[in-house]
């Protein structure tokens, strides 16, 4: 087995990945070599180019309005609103250039990032949603980031899709009215709810499906009225959620919450209508392999949060209108095919190195380009001649041992504590440093929180944070939300609250353990050290009420 070059670590490479490779050629000598990084390795330098909350006030350098953009004033790039960047006021070719064979193809891209000017938010078809990031078509939501799609009236969360009136959630689907609940569809009003499905009216709860008016209950199928696993009146019901919802017992009965979930039994993966498949919180998915928080997936492996795709490899946050044929690429999708080596790019074709690519096919190594079509270096090419110095480069870049391998971590635009890495991979500032890795000064950061509350409304209300002691806002649409659902207002800060919420999940790896019941050796995505009960499929069915 190879080992891995950044963590040194032996992994594996099978016949079918070689195949999977064989796929994204040009043809003969233009093959896509193997992988010099483990998955792991591989999965933490693409998320460094992933900016999800870090939202700062920024000036469009083309029309001169304020904008917001996920690039802060201190980076030095060149930040166009969206309206600027989609318009035709620009021509993105004036950053062209020739190929230079004296020079490794990233020293040639890092010499056009710094000039051409980038979109402030990977943002599509926003209606009053500003301040959403990775997200499209949302209607009234504020910071719905991390891959939220045709959402409205949602808040502080990721991957929202299709959900209405939903506070601090992550990769809920179809649901409505829900607050602090992970991993799910089709719920309603349901409040810190996990993993699970077509309920309503749940609190604290864990693997529900089909389940109402339930509270602390877990692994139910089908259950109403129920409370600490056991039947209840309507009246008990009422009676102890107007208890645990009074401002003076909710903070503990979160605290009791956590209690419970490390106690119940759990399933080895959360996998729903799968066939084939390895990883944790997948649903509808054939034949994914390594998989992590993906809906309708085929053919897929080494995949973290994705919706609806087929044969990808290597790649995170990316769906929308099956993708299809992707390999080492984040922050791709609304449809396209054969993208390799991408970042930041929507509805394309047929792109190999690019970043920030909209609507375009047969593009090499181009920035900030949309509608274009057979360019590398942002230089128009005929069809012909693009094929042909697209194959040389090839070459050139598998003897400078580049091909084959993403963008380096010195040329993400972001700092590591800025991206999604930090929530994969958390690092302090001097282990970053060095590893390599860009940092960004945590008082920008705290600057970029307070904006970002301060723009969304006059009206709020200041706080300080319990855990982390900085202040921060509600916004007067928060307030009302926690009015419809009857609940306090939360006590700790956005980022606090989505650090902690992150954590309640399982990362993107697979461990050996053995059932809690029966002994049956498994492979879970719940490490050895986790206190919860994990039991085989067979016992965990039976232990299902």
């Amino acid at each position: 087995m190879p080992t891995c070059k950044n963590c040194q670590t032996a992994f594996e490479i099978t016949k079918d990945d070689l195949n999977f490779y064989a796929k994204l050629s040009y043809g003969p000598g233009l093959e896509v070599p193997p992988p010099t990084f483990c998955s792991n390795c591989r999965l933490q330098r693409r998320l460094t180019y992933r900016n999800e909350p870090h939202l700062y006030k920024n000036i469009c350098a083309l029309c001169k309005k304020p904008t917001i953009s996920l690039h802060s004033p201190e980076s030095g790039y060149k930040i166009f609103c969206q309206d600027c960047w989609w318009s035709d006021k620009w021509d993105p070719h004036l950053y062209e250039r020739d190929f230079d064979f004296n020079k490794t193809f990233f020293e040639q891209y890092a010499e056009m990032q710094k000039q051409i000017p980038r979109i402030g938010l990977m943002n599509k078809a926003a209606e009053n949603s500003e301040f959403c990031n990775y997200a499209g078509y949302n209607k009234n939501c504020y910071l719905a980031v991390g891959g939220s799609w045709y959402s409205e009236d949602c808040y502080y969360g990721r991957h929202y899709n299709h959900c209405r009136n939903c506070c601090d959630c992550e990769s809920i689907k179809m649901s409505e009215l829900c607050y602090e609940s992970v991993w799910g569809s089709n719920l309603y009003n349901c409040v810190h709810c996990f993993g699970s499905y077509n309920s309503g009216y749940c609190y604290f709860s864990v693997n529900l499906r089909g389940c109402n008016n339930c509270i602390f209950c877990s692994n139910l199928r089908n259950k109403t009225y129920y409370i600490h696993n056991k039947q209840a009146t309507k009246e008990e019901y009422e009676k102890l959620i107007a208890q645990l919802l009074d401002s003076n017992n909710f903070s503990a009965a979160v605290t009791n919450y956590k209690r419970f979930k490390s106690q119940a039994i759990y399933p080895p993966s959360y996998q729903t209508n799968c066939e084939n498949c390895t990883g944790d919180y997948l649903e509808n998915c054939k034949n994914v392999q390594h998989g992590s928080n993906i809906f309708d997936g085929e053919d897929c492996k080494y995949v973290v949060q994705a919706e609806g795709i087929k044969d990808v490899m290597d790649c995170s946050s990316i769906g929308y209108d099956h993708p299809e044929l992707y390999y080492e690429t984040i922050n791709a999708g609304t449809g396209g095919f054969n993208g390799k080596f991408t970042f930041n790019s929507w509805e394309c074709t047929n792109l190999t190195y690019c970043d920030t690519v909209m609507n375009s096919q047969d593009c090499f190594g181009c920035v900030s380009m949309h509608n274009k079509r057979n360019c590398i270096l942002n230089k128009q090419y005929s069809e012909e001649d693009y094929k042909k110095l697209r194959d040389r480069i090839i070459l050139h870049m598998k003897k400078t041992q580049e091909y084959g391998e993403f963008f380096p971590i010195t040329l993400s635009p972001f700092g590591y504590n800025e991206t999604s890495a930090q929530d994969y991979f958390p690092l302090i500032r001097e282990q970053a440093i060095k590893k390599g890795y860009k940092w960004h000064d945590d008082s920008v950061l705290e600057k970029s929180a307070a904006e970002k509350s301060d723009a969304q409304s006059q009206a709020s209300l200041e706080n300080l944070c319990e855990e982390c002691r900085k202040p921060f806002r509600l916004t007067s649409h928060e307030l009302i939300f926690y009015k419809k659902i009857n609940i306090p207002s939360p006590r700790k800060c956005f980022f606090c609250r989505h650090r902690e919420r992150f954590f309640t999940r399982n990362l993107p790896n697979l461990f050996d353990r053995t059932c809690a019941n029966c002994g049956m050796k498994i492979q879970t995505a719940f490490s050895p050290d986790r206190p919860e009960k994990i039991y085989c499929e067979k016992c965990y069915m039976q232990a299902v009420q």
